[in-house]
C-alpha cells in the first residue's frame, strides 16, 4: 500500500521499532490474560501457564555462580512457543490512530501513514501513537 504511494510521488512517514529486550519483559499474567482473549482456555491455558512459571536463572561469571533467582517475566527465547507468546503486542494496531497503519512481526513493528496534504504534516498522530 505505502509502496504504491511512494511510486505515485506521495510522502509516507514511517517509524520502525524493534522492542529491545522485549522477550525478557513480557508480563506472564498479562500474557495469560491475552491468551484467554484469543479463546485459549482449559488445559491448554494451564499448560501455557506451567510453561512460563516456576523458572529460575543464575549467572556464572569467571566460574563464580550467583544464587538462583525466580523469573517472573519474559518468554524463553529460542523456544518453539516463544514467537507465539509474543502476542502481547498483538493489540497495538487497535490503539493507534486511524491515520496510521501498523505491521507487526514478533518484536518488530512498522508504523506508517500517508501524507496527502501539508496539513497532515502538522498532525502529531504518529507521536501520539508512540506514546500510547
Amino acid at each position: 500500500m505505502w509502496s504504491k504511494a511512494l511510486d505515485g510521488g506521495l510522502q509516507v512517514d514511517a517509524v520502525f521499532l524493534d522492542f529491545a529486550k522485549a522477550f525478557n519483559r513480557v508480563n506472564h499474567k498479562i500474557l495469560l490474560h491475552k491468551l484467554c482473549n484469543f479463546r485459549i482456555s482449559g488445559s491448554l491455558l494451564a499448560r501455557c501457564g506451567d510453561y512460563l512459571s516456576n523458572r529460575k536463572q543464575r549467572f556464572v561469571v569467571h566460574g563464580k555462580c550467583s544464587s538462583w533467582l525466580n523469573i517472573t517475566s519474559g518468554v524463553p527465547q529460542g523456544s518453539i512457543l516463544g514467537p507465539l507468546f509474543f502476542i502481547s503486542i498483538s493489540d497495538l494496531p487497535e490503539v493507534v490512530s486511524q491515520e496510521s497503519s501498523v505491521a507487526l512481526h514478533a518484536d518488530d513493528c512498522k508504523m506508517f501513514r500517508m501524507v496527502n496534504c501539508p496539513s497532515d504534516l502538522m498532525m502529531s498522530t504518529e507521536q501520539d501513537d508512540l506514546q500510547c
